[in-house]
Formats: C-alpha cells, structure tokens, sequence
C-alpha cells in the first residue's frame, strides 16, 4: 500500500473520534458564549445579580452525540452567601432564585431576567455555522 493510502486509511479510521472532538469544541464554545450572555444578564439585574457568578455550563458526551447543558449551578456557593441568614435562597446558593428571577414567582415578583432560550437563540446562527465547517459532518 502506498504512503498516500495509508495515511488516508488512518484518517478515515480516526475520523469518527476527530470529529467528534472537533463537535464538542464546537458545543463548549458556545455554551461559553451562552453562558457569558446569561451572566452578564444576571450581573445587570438588581435583585439577582448574586446568581451570575453560579451560572456555569457543562458538557456532556455519550458515543455519538455531544451537549451542552448553560445555567445556574445549585451546587456552587457564592462567598458573600451561607446557609443561615443570608437572602439567597433556602439552600443557601443564589441559584436556588433562578426559577424566580426567570420566570417570577407565584405572588408576583421576579421574571425580570430575559428568559434563557433567548441566549440560546442569540447563538444558534454561529453554533449551526460553525458545525457546517467541519469536515465529515453533514447536517439536516
């Protein structure tokens, strides 16, 4: 077999991993950017500023498929808040607020953040153009 062959049957053979590399770099960029969007949101916001530095992204990969998971972190606890006597929340993060900052609560009062999906969108244009770059991935 030629070298020229050889290095083709390599790169194929390899392509499935390398691609899915290159998608999850694709996925982590803009959860970044998503994620950036929504604290600068929060930090903005008066009453829910607190809840920016919980916000943080994940990403998640099984076999074939890549995802990105942008929002406020229950788990994180910020500096300025603890457990007894602060005005985060009743788990003691500021993320526990976030369902109220987003979506207000039942006796009125919050949904003053911009809801989520909105970031989402903002980065759908540059998330579906840069897949479209990628080599070996065909989108439908």
């Amino acid at each position: 077999m030629s070298d020229d062959l050889e290095r083709l049957a390599s790169d194929l053979a390899s392509s499935p991993e390398r691609v899915m590399k290159e998608i999850r770099q694709v996925v982590s960029k803009g959860s970044l950017k998503i994620k950036n969007q929504m604290r600068s949101e929060a930090r903005g916001s008066l009453s829910f500023k607190r809840m920016a530095e919980t916000i943080n992204y994940d990403i998640n990969a099984d076999g074939n498929s890549v995802e990105g998971e942008v929002g406020p972190d229950k788990d994180v606890m910020t500096p300025w808040g603890s457990r007894r006597g602060n005005r985060s929340g009743s788990d003691g993060s500021a993320a526990s607020l976030a369902g109220i900052a987003y979506f207000g609560g039942a006796r009125g009062g919050g949904g003053t953040l911009p809801d989520p999906l909105l970031a989402l969108q903002a980065e759908e244009g540059a998330f579906v153009d840069a897949l479209s770059k990628l080599d070996g991935v065909i989108l439908e």
